[in-house]
């Protein structure tokens, strides 16, 4: 889990940028019965599109 310094619920995406297309395919892997692997579909199909 990535800890933020200084996170005040606005989300800077740079941030995260360089990481999301790792989480996604982590995502990937935990098989279709876990929800991740929804929210990963999710971004990236939102991601490519």
């Amino acid at each position: 889990m990535l800890h933020v310094p200084g996170y005040e619920k606005k989300l800077d995406f740079t941030t995260f940028d360089g990481r999301v297309e790792d989480a996604v395919a982590r995502a990937a892997l935990l098989g279709p019965d876990n929800p991740a692997t929804d929210v990963g579909r999710l971004v990236r199909t939102v991601l490519h599109t």
